[in-house]
């Protein structure tokens, strides 16, 4: 299905706070496109241009439910070239579990280990916050009129990267919101619109990455295709851990990063939003598929710090009815304030603002006899 220029727009509401969210997963089984999850919410942008052999090459309507090459069930989300997926999480903290497929391409010749076949930018995923940094100075001229504060994404990830001190046959890189380099880009900026992503669409920017050596992954990438579990956390201000387990069981953390910028807590809330991409560089001649793989991803769990508590309108004991149980369970606790709104709902705050008063009597009163 045709995906391109979906509102930019609709960002914005990635910026709004929330206290407490649900837990959110998503397998893709039961489903034939993207359909479903943009009503979830997801917004994907199918339609960014990349340079091929020097020319700028769209790859429309290349986001797609994969079946050929799952994870677990029957279903993937594959996304190619330039494709970009964001859910937003509204300042959540909490963790990302998700399983990335890994090709198994190697980007340099592998009789020397050195000459690079060409240099290329493989699938990233993450979480993303947002901070208001001046970029005037790297960008004078296409800057807001006002060449003031712009709003720029940071992000914590991880992926595949070609880079001179990474070497992709070495492993996976990672990065942690650690600079304001000019690589980096706001996709759905509020105050610029942007007419290209560049390489680094939504991340820190190159001065930030690590190396698989990093995480210390002995023998690299495999030489066929594997899938890795990445698991990538932002659970309080200033604390985030990313890890990897890899194909044969075996995990491996990134002991000793320290977060910084957006993340090192001295900006206030959580994560913007969970960020996907499929990667950055094609090669001529290498179409449709870039030499690190496609972007496949599958089992994707969000899970906050704070789980938002499920509260049925008047039920305070949980069986299902409203009746003169739970009334009697909100006279004895009538007029109790300063509650933990994560279990108040069973002493009858049923608007969960961590006190019982008349709001509550009434929900109770207008929901009397309702089952659930």
């Amino acid at each position: 299905m045709k995906l391109s220029r979906i509102a930019v727009a609709l960002m914005l509401v990635a910026l709004s706070g929330s206290a407490y969210a649900q837990v959110r997963s998503w397998d893709f089984e039961g489903m034939t496109d993207l359909t479903g999850l943009i009503d979830e919410g997801w917004v994907f942008v199918d339609d960014a241009y990349v340079s091929v052999g020097g020319t700028p090459t769209q790859y429309l309507d290349s986001i797609q439910i994969e079946t050929s090459i799952v994870h677990s069930g029957t279903k993937a989300l594959r996304m190619k070239v330039a494709d970009m997926a964001y859910f937003p999480l509204n300042g959540q903290f909490g963790t990302l579990e998700l399983w990335a497929y890994d090709a198994g391409y190697y980007m340099r010749d592998p009789g020397t280990g050195t000459s690079y076949i060409a240099t290329a930018y493989g699938p990233r995923f993450g979480l993303r916050k947002f901070m208001d940094v001046d970029t005037s100075v790297w960008y004078p001229d296409n800057e807001p009129e006002d060449h003031g504060i712009l709003n720029r994404s940071y992000g914590i990830g991880a992926g595949l990267v070609e880079k001179s001190y990474l070497n992709s046959n070495g492993g996976y890189g990672f990065e942690d919101g650690r600079t304001e380099h000019q690589d980096i880009i706001t996709i759905a900026s509020p105050d610029w619109a942007y007419t290209s992503p560049i390489a680094n669409a939504g991340w820190a920017g190159n001065q930030s990455w690590y190396s698989a050596y990093y995480l210390g992954i002995p023998g690299g990438r495999p030489t066929t295709g594997v899938w890795n579990k990445w698991t990538i956390a932002y659970t309080a201000p200033g604390v985030m851990s990313i890890a990897v387990t890899t194909w044969d069981g075996r995990t491996f953390a990134a002991s000793g990063a320290v977060p910084s910028k957006a993340f090192d807590g001295n900006t206030p809330g959580g994560v913007s939003d969970i960020y996907l991409y499929g990667g950055a560089t094609m090669m001529a001649g290498a179409e449709p598929e870039m030499w690190f793989g496609d972007g496949i991803y599958d089992d994707i769990t969000w899970t906050p710090t704070f789980v938002e508590p499920i509260c049925n309108p008047g039920d305070a004991d949980g069986d299902g009815n409203v009746d003169l149980d739970d009334f009697v369970i909100l006279k004895n606790n009538f007029g109790q304030t300063g509650l933990d709104t994560q279990t108040s709902c069973s002493l009858g705050d049923f608007d969960l603002d961590g006190d019982v008063d008349l709001d509550d009597f009434v929900l109770l009163k207008n929901n009397f006899g309702n089952t659930y």
